[in-house]
């Protein structure tokens, strides 16, 4: 009897936990939708609401709406990641991986813009937001280093090391805005001046 009572308060506890990481999900996953959609911090009741449960289980779920931003942080990206990468990975002539480097950039920034742009404002705030700024240009500057392997191997190391940081910074997310925000240029433009600015950069 004692067993059949244990076994009973063991599906009750796992049945609550299920539910609450449903309900995990469901509140990040509207979180991340919002901010794709209007590029603001959404408030919890706008997050309730997207979500479909309570505003106050969005405070059940998570502790605070900062630890709901990193929730969300966390799952942007896991969502996004394949953006992140660049296709055929070092492969192809010169004019190919330039080709496949820019549109996988470029890709990326069309996509996500405005969590990115989220993620730049909370940064002056946020330790999370400044560590997931960092951890993405590294990314970007690992992934130059790979793919332009052939043409960077003919430099000193310290030379090496300065084509890549200038190619990082000339295709980061800020460069990004400001050719398409500031300048008025779009994506086939963009990816035009992007190419030629490549070419005179790698060795």
């Amino acid at each position: 009897m004692a067993a059949a009572v244990h076994g009973n308060q063991n599906r009750v506890t796992d049945g609550r936990s299920a539910r609450r990481e449903r309900g995990r999900v469901a509140v990040t996953e509207a979180t991340l939708a919002l901010i794709l959609e209007t590029g603001s911090s959404p408030s919890a009741h706008e997050i309730a609401a997207e979500a479909g449960v309570s505003e106050a289980s969005v405070f059940r779920y998570f502790e605070s709406l900062d630890e709901l931003r990193d929730a969300t942080s966390e799952l942007f990206m896991t969502r996004f990641a394949h953006l992140m990468e660049i296709p055929n990975l070092g492969s192809g002539t010169r004019r190919e991986r330039i080709d496949s480097y820019i549109a996988a950039r470029v890709q990326l920034f069309e996509m996500t813009a405005n969590v990115l742009r989220l993620v730049r404002h909370r940064a002056f705030d946020h330790d999370s937001a400044t560590d997931a700024q960092r951890l993405l240009a590294l990314s970007a500057a690992h992934g130059a280093r790979q793919h332009f392997e052939t043409e960077i191997s003919t430099l000193i190391p310290s030379e090496a090391e300065t084509v890549i940081a200038i190619i990082s910074t000339l295709t980061s997310f800020d460069a990004w805005e400001q050719m398409r925000h500031i300048h008025g240029r779009g994506p086939h433009q963009l990816t035009r001046a992007w190419s030629r600015a490549l070419e005179r950069i790698l060795p």
